[in-house]
């Protein structure tokens, strides 16, 4: 039998070396492809970055521009207006007897569109506060708040005979106490307002989740078509036609804008018969 075989390896052991090398050639070609990728991706999102950067830089300061514009038309707006109020006032007071009844007809109106005027430039004022001004959170005693509002408004409550009732117990809840205040303010003085001549009773309720404070100001007066709900937390948008009724429509603009700094939000209710309710809710995070 056989002792022994002998192949040459020559012709395989040049296979190896050219698939080795095929292999050394791919994968170095895969490589400097991969790193040729990750750098035009890097240099690419870093122009994308700094172009955001600078639109946002040049967003901000445009916002700023407006601001300040808004700021200054409201100041020299508000000048000119209380002058043409308390000279119309003075004109009707010291020339009454002068005055015909077109005449004291127009003195009337023109007082009564100056304090429109008045009362407009006042809110764009708060509203603009409202979205700029951080807040202080600190621990609230909101039955304190409730009573200085039920206070504020103790005239109107009495000759309309019109019930109060607050809740007497609430958890403690961490807030902006201004902007709180402001809002449980607006929501009453809304109610007094609108609610009509038959409205009887105002209710402050408190409730709590696990993640908010819910707080709702009710009363039976007048009610709000549902669908309307939504038109009223819109910029200048209101719901009352009658003109004897002061307001800009900027109240519950405004409260939506410091609900949300709240990480809360708010909502209205009503059945479209009798009655209203006003809700907004307050983040138990802040």
């Amino acid at each position: 039998g056989g002792l022994s075989v002998s192949i040459p390896l020559a012709p395989y052991r040049e296979i190896e070396t050219k698939s080795i090398l095929q292999l050394y050639i791919s994968h170095l070609v895969f490589f400097f492809s991969g790193i040729s990728v990750i750098i035009f991706t890097y240099y690419r999102s870093k122009n994308r970055i700094m172009e955001r950067v600078e639109a946002a830089q040049i967003l901000l300061e445009q916002s700023d521009k407006i601001k300040l514009f808004a700021y200054s038309v409201v100041h020299d707006l508000k000048s000119p207006v209380i002058a043409i109020h308390g000279l119309t006032n003075l004109l009707r007071k010291r020339y009454r007897d002068v005055l015909n009844e077109k005449g004291k007809h127009y003195c009337e109106k023109i007082t009564k569109s100056a304090a429109q005027i008045e009362l407009l430039v006042d809110q764009i004022n708060v509203y603009i506060s409202a979205k700029e001004h951080p807040l202080e959170i600190i621990e609230l005693d909101f039955l304190e708040i409730c009573q200085t509002v039920r206070e504020e408004y103790a005239n109107q409550l009495s000759k309309r005979n019109i019930l109060w009732s607050e809740p007497s117990q609430v958890s403690m809840i961490r807030a902006d106490r201004i902007a709180i205040l402001r809002i449980i303010r607006n929501f009453v003085d809304n109610a007094l307002k609108y609610g009509g001549d038959t409205m009887s009773r105002i209710d402050i309720i408190y409730k709590e989740s696990k993640e908010f404070h819910t707080l709702c100001v009710s009363n039976d007066g007048n009610a709000i078509v549902p669908d309307d709900f939504q038109k009223l937390f819109v910029q200048f948008k209101r719901n009352c036609a009658d003109d004897r009724v002061a307001g800009v429509g900027l109240g519950l603009a405004i409260i939506k804008e410091l609900v949300e700094l709240h990480g809360g939000e708010v909502w209205g209710e009503s059945d479209g018969n009798k009655g209203v309710n006003f809700s907004i809710t307050i983040s138990k995070n802040l």
